[in-house]
């Protein structure tokens, strides 16, 4: 990639929080599929 990207840190700190939302919906798919049940994938427990 060539070049700079500008970008406010409200952006970039959604983006994150997007992404992450993305891969644990991924991730509970695929525990779904292996006949599980919804699993507690939060990275801070209650």
């Amino acid at each position: 990639m060539v070049g700079r990207w500008r970008a406010k840190l409200v952006d970039i700190a959604l983006q994150l929080n997007y992404h992450s939302i993305h891969h644990r919906a991924q991730m509970q798919m695929l525990i779904r599929q292996q006949g599980m049940g919804p699993d507690f994938i939060d990275y801070i427990g209650t």
